[in-house]
């Protein structure tokens, strides 16, 4: 009797993490690392620096100064222990095992049990357009994946603890130091809320007035108590360091609004729900994919219209929570306009636009067997949409950087021949200074960049524009580094320099008192 008790003993906790381990969290997780592969893949196996990543190769970028307090202790921690360095395969890898994590919670949230349906929300997740922008920052990718899968366990812990105390309170840290990586994921984790809102709602009818109540407040309290400490704690770190935040696209004004910004925001976030810009960096739902959001949309409403009528049979206030729950989600998808005068948006800040196709996922899983059948069509349907927009975004993703690697061949050896035409100038030696003139600081009009390939349909940041920080890549590629005047206005009076020509005419580099002049075409 002891030899069988405790053989029990010890195969208890294997039963119990078999039973906590369902098929539907291994599909998730599969699903969102093969998806990921296959879109993302292309830069994961390459280096593309283009944009910022130039110059934040052994970093991770602002962090105090933008408000992303968080961001800054987790790279200072990982600069001690292992180094930041911009390397693709490692951080992008990392990144999906990040996001594949906060599927499992998401699909244990909404209690999802189809297959097919555990595969569409880990591919949707994996290859929306906003993680293309996202990986054009390798340097910073994975942080920002680890604040994706912050947002999810926020708000997976509110709903699930029983103590909800506890759940808010948690919660609330977790929201923290999400936004303390990345605050443009605050709408990620209010979509999630709404979506467990209205899918308790529905899936326990039963529950008193109070009930359904106490499950929104404590949602509510905890994404608010999560924006408090956030504040408090990005005012502790900039009073230590001393440092203030950035007028940078007005990052200095994020979170200060007032009831007409409020209701602005609110139009706003309605309107680009109903009619999504359309074409240019903010276009999350681009080209043939555009059809297959407003059929989305359609059978989103016909599943919430098919709810509402179940609901309003058994309990007619149950039925007003649910309404309640689909009016705010639009605002949530685009909460973005209601957190400030933020002066610009990039597709990285885009990431809560998925939810739109993980909404009805989780309404068509709720519908019980019907006459009409509707939740059996409605799944056919539903997969076929959105199994034709994972395609889409998947040969999107590879199309955006297939560009960045066709630009970055192009830049690197425009930079070749640059290199070329200084070093053959007469007199030429490593050790003289060398000014640049007609550039800006970051060298990004020096070129003619309508000669640069350009792929249709190509438009999401930082794919669309010219190249950032050559001078970094002088050095990085082609090893060529000289020492840069920064006053440049005693050699631009020169004669000799006026009369020069704009690069790459002859004449367009000269060794001129003891300095290489490059003088470039002004723009």
């Amino acid at each position: 009797m002891r030899i069988k008790k405790n053989k029990q003993a010890e195969g208890g906790p294997k039963r119990e993490l078999k039973e906590y381990v369902e098929k539907q969290h291994i599909i998730v997780f599969v699903a969102t690392l093969v998806w990921g592969i296959a879109a993302h893949g292309y830069m994961f196996f390459n280096k593309f620096s283009w944009h910022d990543d130039m110059s934040h190769f052994l970093d991770v970028g602002t962090t105090y100064h933008s408000g992303r307090w968080f961001l800054g202790v987790l790279g200072e921690g990982v600069q001690r222990y292992l180094g930041n360095v911009s390397v693709p395969w490692f951080y992008g890898l990392l990144s999906l095992l990040f996001l594949a994590a906060a599927n499992v919670l998401l699909v244990e949230l909404f209690r999802l049990k189809r297959a097919g349906i555990c595969i569409l929300l880990g591919g949707m997740m994996a290859v929306f357009p906003s993680w293309v922008s996202t990986y054009g920052y390798m340097f910073t990718v994975a942080y920002y994946a680890f604040a994706v899968f912050l947002a999810v366990l926020g708000i997976y812990l509110v709903c699930t603890l029983k103590k909800s105390w506890c759940g808010i309170l948690l919660g609330a840290a977790c929201v923290c130091l999400s936004l303390g990586i990345y605050q443009a994921y605050l709408p990620l984790a209010v979509t999630v809320l709404v979506i467990a809102f209205m899918d308790r709602v529905i899936r326990e009818p039963e529950r008193s007035f109070r009930e359904h109540f106490w499950q929104g407040f404590s949602g509510v309290c905890a994404v608010l108590l999560g924006l408090i400490f956030y504040f408090v704690m990005n005012y502790i770190f900039l009073s230590v360091k001393h440092i203030s935040l950035t007028d940078y696209k007005n990052i200095n004004q994020m979170g200060q609004t007032n009831i007409r910004m409020m209701v602005k925001g609110i139009a706003t976030a309605w309107k680009e729900f109903a009619i999504p810009p359309k074409g240019g960096g903010l276009d999350m739902y681009m080209q043939s994919v555009r059809p297959i959001y407003y059929a989305v949309l359609v059978l989103t409403v016909c599943f919430l219209a098919f709810h509402m009528v179940q609901l309003w049979k058994k309990d007619h206030v149950t039925a007003f929570f649910l309404l309640g729950g689909a009016l705010c989600f639009p605002i949530g998808v685009n909460l973005l306009y209601l957190m400030g005068d933020i002066a610009a948006f990039h597709g990285i800040m885009l990431f809560a636009k998925v939810m739109v196709f993980i909404l009805p996922l989780v309404l068509v899983e709720r519908i019980e067997a019907d006459m009409w059948n509707v939740k059996k069509y409605g799944v056919r349907l539903l997969c076929a949409l959105l199994v034709f927009a994972g395609v889409f975004y998947t040969h999107f993703a590879n199309v955006c950087y297939l560009q960045a690697d066709c630009r970055q061949k192009e830049v690197i050896s425009w930079m070749n021949v640059l290199v070329a035409r200084i070093q053959s100038e007469e007199g030429y030696r490593k050790d003289l200074p060398i000014a640049y003139l007609n550039c800006d600081y970051r060298g990004s009009t020096i070129y003619p960049t309508t000669t640069l390939m350009k792929l249709p349909g190509v438009e999401i940041i930082p794919y669309d524009g010219s190249f950032s920080h050559w001078k970094i890549g002088l050095s990085r590629w082609c090893g060529f580094a000289h020492e840069e005047l920064t006053d440049t206005s005693q050699i631009e009076s020169l004669p000799e320099v006026q009369n020069m020509p704009a690069y790459p005419d002859a004449g367009s580099v000269r060794i001129i008192n003891g300095v290489i002049v490059v003088k470039f075409n002004i723009s």
